[in-house]
Parts: C-alpha cells; structure tokens; sequence
C-alpha cells in the first residue's frame, strides 16, 4: 500500500475527507452531531478544502430515507437535508486507478464493505486525512491507518 502521510500530519492546508457517517452526522440527530458540526465549521475556517467520496452523498441520502421509513424525520425534511449537504463545498473527484486501490485496501484489510475503505484510500491518495462517525471503524484501523480520525475527537 501507500506510504504512511505522518509527514502531513499537522499541514493545516490538508483536505479534511469525511465519510458518509460524518456527514449523516450533519444533518441527523446523532451521537456526536455536535462534534461533525464542529469538525466542518473549524476545517472551513481554516481554509480546509473538503472531500468525500461521491457514494458518500448516497450513504447520506440511504440513512435519510430509512428514517423517513421509520418516520424519525419528514420527507421534506430529509430533502431539505439533502440540501444542506449538497451546499457544502465537498469535492467528490477521485484520483485515477482510486478504483482498485480502494478495493486493494478493502482485501488487504479484510473488510466486509467497500463504503469503509472509500474515504480512507480517498485521503491517503490526495493527501488528507479521513474522518470517521464509525467507532468500530476507527477502533479496528486506527492503528495501522495514521490518517484516520474519529469525529468524536474533532474540536475546534
């Protein structure tokens, strides 16, 4: 796999890659909705460009509408929602052969899903580091991933 980025570790001009988790987190009444608010307000006034994978916005869209299923938020809410998201200025391009590498990834690391390693790969090919809402996520990879943080740690 790629080198490590410890290098760019603290680059405050590093692009901030979020999964789909986090940007549920902005527009859901979740655990740690306080902390993804947190993380995108203080990457923006930074100057941080933001990323996510482009199934990320279908990840977001996926959790609105099983709670409309469930009748936890309207229809038009989870649209208006989907608005809010589309409104941030997330860069949804992925590099060449990102593709492979993202499935390489997901083999290397045994994982069940391909979502997971989406936003990983994408921050380790453009430089930036990955924000998970996923615990198990960050608990199983963090260790080896050195790019991966937990939004329960975003502050401003």
């Amino acid at each position: 796999m790629m080198a490590t980025l410890n290098a760019a570790a603290h680059d405050p001009a590093r692009a901030v890659v979020l999964d789909g988790s986090v940007l549920a987190k902005l527009v859901l009444p979740e655990e740690l909705a306080d902390r993804a608010h947190t993380l995108v307000r203080s990457s923006l006034a930074a100057g941080r460009p933001l990323r996510c994978a482009p199934t990320a916005l279908l990840d977001v869209a996926d959790a609105l509408y099983s709670h409309t299923l469930r009748d936890r938020v309207t229809v038009s809410e989870a649209n208006t929602a989907m608005s809010i998201i589309s409104d941030l200025p997330l860069d949804t391009s992925v590099p060449d052969n990102y593709w492979p590498t993202v499935m390489a990834f997901a083999r290397e690391h045994e994982l069940r899903h391909l979502q997971i390693a989406q936003a990983i790969v994408l921050a380790e090919m453009t430089g930036g580091e990955c924000w998970t809402g996923h615990r198990d996520t960050w608990s199983e990879l963090h260790k080896q991933v050195t790019w991966l943080r937990w939004v329960g740690d975003a502050t401003e």
